[in-house]
């Protein structure tokens, strides 16, 4: 799945919420796009060109001492994530914390 794919998983809005990407900066302009009233907070060990509105921390994801209040998302978007950190469990419960209830996950995985 390429990283733009994901986001045909993603409904167009123009409902305020709050979005995490990680690691996909890439998709930001797109996800504007779908969700222009989103207030976003990126994750990425990455630098790029940012939408407005767009909260960046540049830090390693990988890192689990990451900690936001429980229930801040009603999306993550974090593709291809999984498969670069030791203990994806870990970073499933994290994610799973982050989302509010009504929220959503949308990952990818490598097909190799």
């Amino acid at each position: 799945m390429e990283h733009g794919e994901i986001l045909e998983f993603l409904p167009p809005s123009e409902e305020v919420c709050s979005v995490l990407v990680v690691e996909a900066v890439s998709l930001l302009a797109a996800l504007r796009q779908r969700l222009p009233q989103a207030a976003v907070t990126v994750l990425s060990r990455e630098q790029g060109a940012l939408p407005a509105g767009v909260q960046w921390q540049h830090v390693d994801f990988r890192n689990m001492e990451l900690s936001f209040p429980k229930e801040s998302f009603a999306y993550i978007i974090a593709p291809l994530v999984f498969d670069a950190v030791l203990e994806p469990e870990r970073l499933g419960g994290k994610f799973w914390h982050w989302l509010r209830p009504d929220g959503h996950l949308l990952t990818g995985f490598a097909n190799i």
